[in-house]
């Protein structure tokens, strides 16, 4: 049988890996992801917390850089700052402002403009 660290192990892969493929769905949350592998929230967090990251903030880390990759995309045709927001599984624009701005330091805004300035 294995073991419960391997057990651990499995459960944050295959968690990583949902998180991976469905990061543009909005309602993709600690909840949702429990129910998809079948263990509880609180299975899922213990699983999490031996990597040093909780399920929500690696979910939003990996949505901040996503965002990020797509603001520094910014030839003609590139997609507003709503759009990548949304796109990359935020609620809200106002809410993906105020984690970006956490994270960067800089609004999204801002962040692409400097990054056109380069």
């Amino acid at each position: 049988a294995p073991s419960p660290s391997q057990r651990r192990i499995k459960f944050v892969t295959r968690a990583k890996s949902m998180i991976e493929s469905n990061l543009g769905q909005p309602d993709l949350n600690v909840a949702s992801l429990a129910s998809s592998l079948g263990i509880s929230t609180r299975q899922l967090q213990r699983a999490f917390a031996e990597e040093g990251v909780s399920p929500s903030d690696y979910i939003r880390g990996l949505r901040l850089d996503r965002a990020a990759r797509m603001l520094a995309d910014h030839g003609p045709g590139s997609l507003s700052i709503t759009r990548i927001a949304y796109d990359c599984g935020f609620g809200s624009s106002s809410q993906f402002a105020r984690d970006f701005k956490s994270r960067y330091e800089n609004s999204p805004r801002d962040y692409r403009a400097r990054l056109d300035l380069r």
